[in-house]
């Protein structure tokens, strides 16, 4: 049995696992690419429209509000990069067809390619922080099996690629660490991780908390690695490191650097001279009827005047309903904008939501049990933890004022916490990693346990299972086909027979 353990150690460890993991992946998020009825559930036909729109003109930029379209304050809006960077590949789709489908399928195919580099990524993260290969594999497996990962990586949305960014900003932070540990300036990939910081900013402004989670790490903890090294030897450092770079590197740095930062500046600079703020509210830039077309400030408008007048927060109540809210949208099932079935969504099969749950809550008192072996001389898992507080605190109370404001609990959006999961898998599986210590049935055992749970309605099977005829595209060959896997995967998926339909506030 010892013997079997390790070779199964040893295969859930091997990089053959690994890329059939990225595989898997692949297949789960093209099968919806090429299933799910267009727009789907996560603002997809607000980031195809803004990617049209950019796709009329060459500049970043819109010297007007688009009418009749369904946007917010767009002109003045940070979170444009992604819609402006799509519009190329799009330019060049439709040269060669005017097929609405071919068009949606193709930048689809284009995002997944955006997650699936982040899992690549990511994995390295978890091994450079110091979980073994097979817990790191294990990591990414179950990682991709939360129904929602599949789901929106198959979406045309602004996520795809800041999760990207976020994972290679988190790479080039480690290695900037070790570096600084050996008294060192990596010039280089201060540059980098700058630049792509910059032009993180302007395709999703949620990611300017994990920038001050990271930077602010960063330069503070530089600060305390040279307090003590003399001005003198430290100008020397940054010239040495300067002095490594390349002629055509320096200059592709610096010209990309001052890219990137007027970008960042032409939206948060002027927004925060302008308007006195970094992100302006829509009816700040626009009028009122044209804010009312924007779906997410109609909403707030009505629950705001529907507000009852002797509402009072309750920040207990709150808090548990943003928890299992949160929790809710992370496994849950969801149908697309689409004229039938209009967001109908599904309660989280139980398996797998049971056991995400319990390896969560093992991870953590792990984690804080042995708080020593997961964080002492490990910097890297301290920022790690850094950003991961600083992103949750902020993403809680930024939905906590939506509810003091409008009277009641509503915006709530698992999608959200997945930028930083891999970052609380990095520290939980430390923590598993110690608890399991030299127990290696065990941990064979209980990974495998977790996987099949896993696989009872992870990924793609909970679309599988949730999904009808109203979900699909209209097109014979795509409703036979999942209509057919349904019938086969049903009978054998634990809790397919309780439906526990939903319909969530938006």
């Amino acid at each position: 049995m010892k013997n079997f353990s390790a070779k199964t150690a040893r295969f859930l460890g091997s990089n053959g696992f690994f890329w059939f993991v990225i595989g898997l992946f692949l297949f789960q998020a093209s099968w919806l690419v090429y299933s799910a009825l267009y727009p789907m559930a996560f603002d997809e036909a607000y980031h195809f429209n803004l990617i049209r729109t950019y796709a009329g003109g060459w500049l970043p930029f819109l010297a007007e509000h688009p009418e009749g379209m369904g946007f917010n304050a767009v002109t003045r809006y940070p979170s444009y990069f992604f819609h402006y960077l799509m519009s190329f590949p799009y330019r060049l789709i439709e040269l060669f067809t005017p097929v609405e489908f071919t068009q949606i399928t193709l930048l689809r195919m284009i995002n997944v390619g955006f997650f699936a580099g982040s899992l690549v990524l990511f994995r390295k993260l978890l091994i450079r922080s110091g979980l073994s290969s097979a817990m790191s594999n294990i990591g990414i497996l179950l990682f991709s099996l939360i129904p929602i990962v599949p789901l929106l990586a198959a979406h045309i949305n602004y996520d795809n690629l800041l999760i990207l960014l976020i994972a290679w900003m988190l790479l080039l932070s480690q290695r900037i660490i070790t570096f600084l540990q050996e008294k060192t300036i990596p010039l280089k990939e201060i540059l980098i991780i700058t630049i792509i910081g910059l032009f993180s900013a302007i395709v999703k402004y949620a990611v300017l908390p994990i920038l001050l989670g990271i930077f602010g790490f960063l330069f503070l903890y530089g600060v305390w690695q040279f307090w003590k090294v003399p001005r003198q030897e430290l100008t020397e450092k940054i010239k040495s490191g300067w002095g490594k770079m390349s002629l055509l590197l320096k200059i592709s740095t610096l010209l990309l650097l001052l890219i990137s930062g007027g970008l960042a500046f032409e939206r948060y600079g002027v927004n925060l001279i302008s308007y006195q703020s970094l992100v302006p509210a829509c009816d700040q830039v626009l009028s009122e009827e044209q804010c009312m077309e924007f779906g997410p400030y109609e909403r707030n408008v009505g629950y705001r005047e529907a507000r009852d007048p002797d509402f009072q927060p309750d920040r207990i109540a709150h808090g548990q309903r943003w928890f299992s809210g949160m929790w809710y949208r992370t496994f849950f099932m969801i149908n697309g904008d689409v004229p039938v079935d209009r967001y109908q969504n599904f309660a989280p099969l139980p398996l797998p939501a049971i056991a995400a749950t319990g390896v969560l809550l093992l991870g953590l008192f792990a984690s804080a049990f042995y708080w020593r072996s997961v964080f002492a001389r490990r910097p890297f898992i301290v920022m790690l933890a850094i950003v991961t507080l600083v992103y949750m605190a902020v993403l809680f109370f930024r939905n906590y004022s939506g509810y003091v404001d409008q009277g009641r609990t509503a915006a709530l959006n698992g999608r959200y916490l997945l930028l930083i999961f891999p970052s609380v898998i990095a520290i939980i599986g430390l923590g598993l990693r110690r608890l399991f210590a030299d127990l290696l049935k065990l941990k064979v055992v209980t990974s495998v346990i977790v996987i099949a749970l896993f696989l009872q309605g992870g990924g793609l099977v909970s679309f599988l299972v949730r999904s009808s005829d109203s979900w699909y595209w209209p097109i014979d060959s795509v409703q036979q086909v999942n209509s057919r896997s349904q019938e086969l995967i049903h009978p054998v998926i634990f809790g397919s027979d309780e439906e526990h339909l939903r319909t969530i506030p938006r």
